[in-house]
């Protein structure tokens, strides 16, 4: 998780998912929970800024992360927005 955050911090990423074999320690989840939250205005609900979560979890209880992905469209938006602003007319 230690490594996780270095990573997320380096990339100024906004969340971290953590995927596991293993049931996560109670070390494990004290610093993905000291990590804080994250809320976006695009989010109703506040999320983790580390998530974990175990690959039982998702084969048998087809678990899925309660994170909306809206905000990476936008993005992506936003940047083809920026390019088309930038051209010059052709006509």
């Amino acid at each position: 998780i230690r490594d996780l955050l270095g990573t997320i911090a380096i990339n100024e990423a906004t969340l971290g998912i953590f995927i596991t074999l293993n049931q996560p320690t109670k070390d494990m989840i004290k610093t993905a929970k000291e990590a804080g939250i994250y809320q976006s205005k695009f989010m109703s609900n506040p999320v983790d800024k580390i998530s974990i979560i175990t690959v039982k979890d998702i084969i048998e209880e087809q678990k899925r992360l309660e994170i909306r992905l809206v905000l990476e469209v936008l993005k992506s938006a936003e940047k083809q927005q920026e390019i088309k602003s930038n051209q010059i007319p052709l006509f």
